[in-house]
Parts: C-alpha cells; sequence; structure tokens
C-alpha cells in the first residue's frame, strides 16, 4: 500500500513513520508532506492508496478543508490530530478513522485494518453480483445494481435508498417511492463496505439508514405512538413516520454522526 504522511509536526511524522515500518514494513511511504499545498501536489502526483492527515497544517487551511476541496478522492483517510472537535467533519468526509494524538500503536493498527478491510471489501464488490459504480461521493449518478428474485437487474440511485434491512439471509432495501426489492445478493456488512459512509449508517445489527431521511431521533423507550419501533438506545424517525429502531451497540456511531 502506498502512503503518504501530511504533518507538520516533525516528531509526530517521525514517530508515524517508525510506526508504519514497525507495523506494515510491506507499506511504501510516499513522502512526508508538511503544508496542504505540498500534500496536493503530492497526491495528484504520486496517487496514495492511504493519507494519514492532521487537521491543523498551515494558515487558514485545514486537512478538512483540504479533503472537502477535492474533487474525486481515490485513497483512504485517516486523520491524525490533537482536536477532537473536528472528529464529525472529518467522518461527514469519509474519513476511515480519527486518531487523537497521542495515539498508541494498536490504535494505528485498529486503524490500518479498517483500511485493509475496506479495501478487501471493495475488491470483492462484485461478489454475488453486488456492483458499485460509486466514486464515493453523493451524485446523482451515484447508483448501485440489484439482481432481483427474477433475474432482472434494478439500478438505483443512492439518494433512492431510504434504509435497508437483513431478513434471515435476505436483504430488503426500501426506496423512496415506497417500493422495496427483497434479495439474497450480499449481506447487511457487504453494503455497508460499498454504500458512503457519509449518508448511509449503521443503526442496528438488521439496519442501515440514509440520514438524508432522518427526521428526529428518540432516545425515550416509551411513547404515544404504540406502531413505533424502538430499540435498546432509542430510535429514529423517518421524514415518511416510519421508526427505526437503534440498538445499544450502534448508539455512539449514532450520536456521533447527529451531531447531538
Amino acid at each position: 500500500m502506498r502512503v503518504l504522511i501530511v504533518e507538520n509536526e516533525t516528531y509526530a511524522a517521525k514517530n508515524l513513520s517508525a510506526a508504519l515500518n514497525e507495523i506494515r514494513p510491506e507499506f511504501q511511504l510516499l513522502k512526508v508532506c508538511e503544508t496542504v499545498d505540498e500534500a496536493k501536489a503530492s497526491i495528484e502526483k504520486d496517487k496514495p492508496d492511504l493519507v494519514f492527515l492532521d487537521v491543523i497544517l498551515d494558515g487558514n487551511t485545514t486537512g478538512i478543508d483540504l479533503i472537502a476541496e477535492m474533487k474525486a478522492i481515490n485513497f483512504k483517510v485517516i486523520f491524525t490530530t490533537s482536536f477532537e472537535q473536528y472528529a464529525i467533519a472529518a467522518f461527514r468526509l469519509n474519513a476511515i478513522d480519527y486518531l487523537l494524538k497521542p495515539y498508541s500503536n494498536d490504535d494505528l493498527l485498529n486503524a490500518i485494518n479498517k483500511v485493509e478491510t475496506m479495501c478487501r471489501g471493495e475488491q470483492k464488490q462484485s461478489l454475488n453480483g453486488l456492483k458499485n459504480y460509486s466514486d464515493l461521493r453523493f451524485k446523482n449518478s451515484t447508483f448501485l445494481t440489484f439482481k432481483g428474485n427474477k433475474g432482472e437487474y434494478i439500478i438505483r440511485r443512492f439518494d433512492e435508498i431510504v434504509y435497508l434491512e437483513a431478513d434471515g439471509s435476505y436483504i430488503i432495501i426500501h426506496f423512496k417511492d415506497s417500493k422495496s426489492l427483497t434479495t439474497s445478493q450480499g449481506s447487511l456488512n457487504d453494503y455497508e463496505l460499498v454504500l458512503p459512509r457519509e449518508y448511509f449508517l449503521r443503526i442496528h445489527q438488521k439496519t442501515i439508514v440514509n440520514l438524508m431521511f432522518v427526521d428526529r431521533y428518540f432516545r425515550g423507550k416509551t411513547f404515544k405512538n404504540k406502531t413505533s419501533n424502538i430499540g435498546s438506545a432509542g430510535y429514529l424517525q423517518l421524514s415518511s413516520g416510519l421508526t427505526l429502531p437503534v440498538s445499544r451497540g450502534y448508539y455512539n456511531s449514532v450520536k456521533e454522526s447527529l451531531g447531538f
């Protein structure tokens, strides 16, 4: 894997380089960049697979700005910073992980494992006919192709998908036109890897929801509407009025993504 480090603190860059050499000696360190402009030039020229990116770099431009301004992101990003307040913005830009300094080698290894897991998932996107035509940016031209139960292929844009739910060995995809598709194509974990993380959020072992359609979150377990579906950590109410349960294991990621 080709790696770029964007870090303006010399000791932090050296520590990260040494840790990478110990954890993944097969990785190729392309360069250490200290400024945003230097990072832009290196990304364009060197085509890294993975970028370790500090948040506060130089002037008024941050690592967050660097990623947000790019038209296409063809690499994975792990943020490394001392400032926790940028975490939500980072994850909304599809960051794989957000490491707070000083982080341990175990933290670094866990982040790298996430990158490698995602890369393996992308390499297996053709598994069971699941195809991803996404550049991981949320555009109208971004879509998935599903294989229907009658052998037909159904093409739907990401912004048409409201939520996905697992039902035994099947996945039910619910669309905003109130239609749904039941398929045995892939697992919910497969879809979690394929769908853009800045919009699609796992809220339950059996559910992934498109945050574009989320209207409210309720933490409590009691309410007047007895038809609502409650999880151990409350529920999300969609703009349609439908409610989806949030399980305790996914509560922190829901809280982080929705910013409450």
